[in-house]
């Protein structure tokens, strides 16, 4: 009877001892992912909302001579490869009363882009160009390019999650090609998981 009660409690120990063992290791195995060597692909999604003055903007980052208010949804994909990524996105747009000429277009568009990604997770995502087309809407045909400010944001430990936003306000200039320039000031953010990851050997 004692050698069973013995054995009893050196089984409960075994399986404390294991259990205790698995809490202590996840974190450790979590603390090796690489981080910083992000590769393959991701699906993204997300929004924008930008404020429009074809006339610019004061350095108090006020319209100069009226505005117009555009919101939209966004999804893609982008492939990431160790600190530069590319991106192929369609967007569909709302422009919003009171502008002059309200209504709904979209549009598609690639982009290229470096990336870097810090200690603490911290990513900070630097676009090089972005180029499109409007499908649909009153401009429908009409080619832009556009340098977007700089994203930053976190990811996961695992990689298995990319969160990105605006981080400051800053005018910057959509170029329709062959036609007007048109300043503007956006906040955007997005959303990223991956549908395939390279893993090296």
């Amino acid at each position: 009877m004692l050698t069973r009660k013995l054995g009893w409690s050196s089984l409960l120990f075994t399986v404390l001892l294991l259990g205790l063992a698995t809490v202590v290791t996840l974190p450790a195995a979590a603390e090796d992912q690489d981080w910083h060597q992000l590769r393959g692909t991701y699906f993204i999604t997300g929004d924008n909302a930008c404020l429009l003055s074809p006339a610019g903007f004061t350095s108090s980052l006020t319209p100069v001579d009226g505005s117009a208010v555009q919101s939209s949804s966004v999804e893609g994909t982008v492939r990431l490869d160790n600190g530069t990524g590319t991106g192929e996105f369609t967007e569909l747009i709302l422009t919003h009363p009171p502008a002059s000429t309200t209504g709904a277009s979209s549009s598609e568009y690639s982009v290229s882009f470096t990336y870097t990604i810090a200690d603490d997770g911290t990513l900070t995502v630097t676009f090089t160009s972005l180029s499109g087309t409007v499908l649909t809407g009153p401009s429908a045909g009409a080619t832009f390019t556009l340098i977007p400010p700089p994203l930053s944001g976190r990811v996961a430990r695992d990689g298995n999650a990319i969160l990105l936003s605006s981080i400051e306000p800053t005018v910057e200039t959509l170029q329709i090609v062959g036609g007007p320039s048109l300043p503007r000031i956006c906040h955007r953010t997005r959303v990223q998981i991956p549908v395939h990851v390279d893993r090296e050997d």
